[in-house]
């Protein structure tokens, strides 16, 4: 049978994988750029999941482009999950003891953890700082303030992956 993955490669299957860079080099771009973000703070994923390392890396690359720096601490863990990321940001904002201009975090659920503690705490986003998400999911878009975020176009995403599997089976082709 003719196989195609969405975002994961799977041995013995045609994959389409998402570019993780160029989405987050953008935001990342619009946020130093536009709104004038210079101390920046990325919650993130796992560390060694390769979507986080390419999201870090393009935050980091743009970061150097615009003369600043992402130092280690200010490189959070949010386990792509809502409420670690809640946590490491209580951590980091207790410790240092003030907002930083932005968090870029590594996905939509992050993001929502973060708004949901600055605004537990009596913080005002986007006014007090700036959050992103990235993967564009619903709650993102209906919580208020909406999260930025990047949209990986899972429809036109799924359209090519079922138009690949119709050409595959028309041609015989496996994977």
């Amino acid at each position: 049978l003719p196989i195609v993955s969405i975002e994961y490669k799977v041995e013995n299957a045609t994959a389409i994988m998402i570019d993780n860079y160029s989405g987050m080099e953008e935001l990342v771009r619009h946020v130093i750029e536009e709104h004038g973000a210079r101390e920046i703070v990325y919650v993130g994923g796992l560390p060694d999941h390769s979507e986080n390392i390419e999201r870090l890396k393009a935050l980091c690359d743009v970061a150097g482009q615009n003369n600043l720096s992402i130092p280690d601490e200010n490189v959070l863990g949010g386990e792509w999950s809502k409420n670690p990321a809640k946590l490491a940001v209580q951590n980091w904002v207790l410790e240092k003891g003030h907002l930083p201009d932005a968090f870029i975090c590594a996905n939509d659920i992050m993001a929502l953890g973060v708004c949901e503690w600055l605004s537990e705490n009596g913080y005002d986003v986007p006014k007090d700082t700036i959050v992103t998400g990235y993967d564009c999911i619903q709650e993102a878009q209906e919580n208020i303030p909406s999260i930025t975020s990047v949209d990986h176009e899972w429809s036109t995403m799924g359209k090519m992956a079922v138009d690949l599997v119709l050409e595959m089976i028309a041609t015989g082709q496996k994977a």
